[in-house]
C-alpha cells in the first residue's frame, strides 16, 4: 500500500533543524556546585574582611569626632567636661556626651535637652532614640536595620584620670603626657544609654581586652578595640595587652615610665 505524506516545507528545500538542548547530568552538576562552594569559600573571607576593615576604620573616624569635641569643649571652657553633671545632692544627672553636642554638629539636639531634669526625665528620655551616628561602632550598630540607644564609647572614670570623680581636668593636669594617657575607649560588653551619666570606672572595670566576664574595653573588631588618647589620636589596643601597663595608660600623673608606643602590641 502507498502512503501520501504532505510536507510543510516546500519542494526542493530543507526545513532548518531544532538543535538538541542538552541537559546536565547529576555527576556534572555535581561538580558545578563544588566549583562553586570552593570559590565562595575563598571569596568570602575577603569579603567579610574588607568589609570588617572599612566598619574599623569608621569606627576610628567616630573617635576622631568625639576627641576633637572634647578638645574643643576644652577651648572654649578652658577645662574638658567632667564625666556628668550632678544635682544638689550628688546624684549624676547628665553625661559628657550631651555635653559635648554642640560640637559634634547636634546642636538642635543639645537645644531638646532639659538640664532641669535628670537624664531619664520625661523629656529627655524621648531622646534617646535620636542618638547620634557618631557614638555608635558600625560593628555593633547596623542603622540600616534598626537604630540603637546604647553607646558604643565610653570615659575611663575615676581617680587620677582625665575624668576624676568629681571635677574636671585640663590639658596642663596630664603630667604623664596626652600621647599616653587614655581618655575614650570602645566598649561593647556592657549596655549604656548614649545620655546616660555613665561609664568604665577603673576601679572595678576589667584591665583586659575583650574578656567576657566583666565589663571593659571591648569591641566586635576581631582582636582587640579601638582607643582614643588625651592628644586626639586614636590607636588599636589589641587583646594580648598586659593588664598592669594597661592600667599605666588610665593615669593622668602616675609618672609610670612607659608611652602608648611601646605599650601597644605591633602584632
Amino acid at each position: 500500500m502507498d502512503l501520501d505524506f504532505e510536507l510543510d516545507t516546500p519542494a526542493g528545500k530543507v526545513g532548518p533543524t531544532k538543535p538538541r538542548r542538552r541537559r546536565f547530568s547529576i555527576i556534572e552538576l555535581m561538580v558545578v556546585l563544588a566549583i562553586l562552594s570552593v570559590l565562595i569559600a575563598l571569596v568570602l573571607p575577603a569579603v567579610l574582611a574588607a568589609r570588617e576593615a572599612a566598619r574599623r576604620a569608621q569606627c576610628a573616624c567616630n573617635f576622631c569626632g568625639i576627641l576633637t569635641a572634647l578638645h574643643n569643649y576644652h577651648s572654649a571652657y578652658d577645662t574638658f567636661p567632667p564625666a556628668y553633671i550632678a544635682d544638689a545632692n550628688g546624684r549624676p544627672m547628665h553625661s559628657w556626651r550631651v555635653l559635648i553636642l554642640p560640637w559634634i554638629e547636634q546642636k538642635s539636639l543639645y537645644d531638646q535637652y532639659n538640664f532641669s531634669e535628670p537624664w531619664d526625665g520625661p523629656n529627655n528620655i524621648k531622646l534617646l532614640e535620636q542618638m547620634p551616628h557618631t557614638f555608635a561602632c558600625p560593628s555593633w550598630h547596623d542603622y540600616t536595620s534598626s537604630s540603637t540607644t546604647v553607646t558604643s564609647y565610653v570615659a575611663m572614670t575615676g581617680p587620677g584620670t582625665i575624668f576624676p570623680v568629681a571635677g574636671s581636668t585640663k590639658v596642663a593636669d596630664v603630667l604623664d603626657g596626652t600621647r599616653n594617657t587614655l581618655m575614650v575607649v570602645e566598649v561593647a560588653n556592657v549596655n549604656i544609654p548614649w545620655t546616660a551619666p555613665k561609664d568604665l570606672d577603673v576601679r572595678t572595670m576589667s584591665y583586659r581586652v575583650n574578656d567576657p566576664r566583666r565589663p571593659g574595653i571591648s569591641s566586635k573588631h576581631p582582636g582587640g578595640a579601638n582607643v582614643g588618647f588625651a592628644d586626639g589620636s586614636t590607636r588599636f589596643l589589641r587583646e594580648s595587652i598586659v593588664p598592669g601597663t594597661l592600667r599605666s595608660l588610665f593615669t593622668i600623673a602616675g609618672g609610670e615610665a612607659i608611652s602608648a608606643d611601646e605599650a601597644l602590641p605591633s602584632k
